[in-house]
């Protein structure tokens, strides 16, 4: 929030004053902030202690893919053939790593 606040401030500043605020949308923003990030972080540092930095780095390249079929799933976005290749072209990327991450670590035993 911090980093993107002079961003938005800048972009959209001139148009802040005009701005009309919901408190159920400040709420739910909020609450985005607070809850969904910390237990983001959680639960990737949960990770990182279990298969280590390296492999947890990789899976965040899977979240615009989540990202993707959880909106097709919940509010019906179509999954165009852009996205669809995006997401061939993400996962086969996360299998290559992940071959090689393991190719790897067979060789140093």
């Amino acid at each position: 929030f911090i980093l993107f606040l002079p961003v938005f401030l800048i972009s959209e500043g001139r148009h802040l004053p005009g701005m009309v605020f919901n408190p159920e949308a400040v709420l739910a923003i909020a609450e985005l902030a607070i809850f969904a990030s910390c237990g983001a972080f959680i639960l990737f540092v949960y990770t990182v202690r279990i298969i280590g930095v390296t492999r947890a780095n990789l899976f965040t390249n899977i979240i615009p893919v989540l990202t993707a079929l959880f909106a097709y799933y919940t509010i019906g976005e179509i999954i165009t053939i852009e996205k669809f290749t995006g997401i061939i072209i993400m996962m086969a990327g996360l299998y290559m790593a992940q071959i090689h991450f393991s190719s790897r670590k067979k060789k140093r035993r």
